[in-house]
């Protein structure tokens, strides 16, 4: 009996298709967002790791790791950050560098159309999982990017309010020019938000990222079997 039941389990083994794996449904995965919260000490160790910082020939902005899938890497950056590039490489905390192209890209027009999703050749990086729930008013996150060109700098505040039906976070988290397409990120170390363009110039300490759930809408149109 027990002989029968081995060789039923492995039967059962050789006929599960071999690219049923989680790398197949990445984009419908639900990423770890556990209510366990972190020092930021420890936030920013966790989080570095996944963040880059993009230049083209006509810009710089920052992006983040959002998965490994084929032995390729897919960061997440604003759509204004490489509008009109010819060009455009990503850089590593680690000071390596690579060239990225992009295989998805919203156009720019409106806020909610800000994004674009780079390939880089090879897994590198760490993910950076984003929330699917709206994050909670009030709650303290961390913005890592490139303001002014000042490569991975960090900045500190709360989440002040949801906009626009919570697609928009707006946050007194200090985010200026070169931070752009850098991830917005909570105490559990999950990406609540893609920071865009400094906020209000007549305004102080109000500035907006696009929500993690209007990003995750975003890269759920990249099909990786079907990239053009």
């Amino acid at each position: 009996m027990k002989r029968r039941f081995i060789q039923s389990l492995i039967i059962t083994a050789m006929l599960i298709p071999i690219g049923t794996s989680a790398e197949a449904n990445w984009f419908s995965s639900k990423p770890d967002c556990s209510k366990k919260e972190y020092s930021t000490k420890e936030l920013t160790k966790r989080s570095k790791p996944g963040v880059v910082m993009i230049s083209t020939n006509n810009a710089m902005g920052s992006g983040f790791v959002v998965a490994h899938i084929k032995n390729q890497t897919l960061i997440l950056t604003n759509s204004h950050v490489i509008k009109g590039a010819t060009q455009i490489t990503v850089s590593w905390p680690d000071g390596n560098k690579d060239s990225a192209i992009a295989v998805l890209d919203g156009g720019d027009t409106t806020t909610l159309t800000d994004l674009a999703l780079l390939k880089v050749d090879g897994k590198e990086g760490k993910v950076l999982p984003l929330k699917q729930e709206p994050p909670i008013v009030g709650g303290d996150v961390i913005a890592i990017g490139a303001p002014q060109g000042l490569s991975f700098s960090l900045t500190k505040g709360v989440i002040s309010s949801l906009r626009d039906e919570g697609r928009i976070v707006q946050t007194d988290t200090a985010i200026n020019k070169g931070s752009s397409g850098g991830p917005l990120i909570n105490s559990s170390g999950c990406v609540v938000g893609v920071n865009t363009l400094a906020g209000r110039k007549d305004a102080v300490n109000m500035n907006f990222a696009i929500s993690s759930q209007t990003a995750q809408r975003f890269i759920d149109k990249y099909d990786p079997d079907n990239p053009y």
